[in-house]
């Protein structure tokens, strides 16, 4: 019971602050000399394009993701120099000059 009473006022506390966020944010608008319906139609705009690009990250990452490299081709549990250099990776020991 204490949990859900927590989680209810936690998303309480949280609608107020994104509410007088929001309403800073277009009161800010209305003192630059935009009107109410002009600044209102600003920040879902903004919010609109900014929940867009956050989901076009989001999905760009999930694709990279999936991107992965094959090592142990054989399937042996062992990843060979061969195989690692087919993968295009550098041996790290060459690098180092040792």
């Amino acid at each position: 019971m204490i949990r859900l009473l927590d989680e209810v006022c936690g998303q309480i506390l949280f609608e107020i602050i994104v509410y007088i966020i929001i309403f800073t944010i277009i009161a800010i608008l209305v003192n630059a000399g935009m009107s109410e319906s002009q600044a209102e139609f600003t920040v879902i705009i903004s919010v609109i394009c900014f929940l867009i690009i956050i989901l076009l990250r989001w999905k760009k990452r999930r694709l990279a993701l999936g991107k992965s490299v094959e090592l142990d081709t054989d399937n042996d549990g062992y990843i060979s120099e061969e195989e690692w250099a087919a993968a295009g990776m550098s041996n790290e020991d060459e690098n180092s000059g040792v």
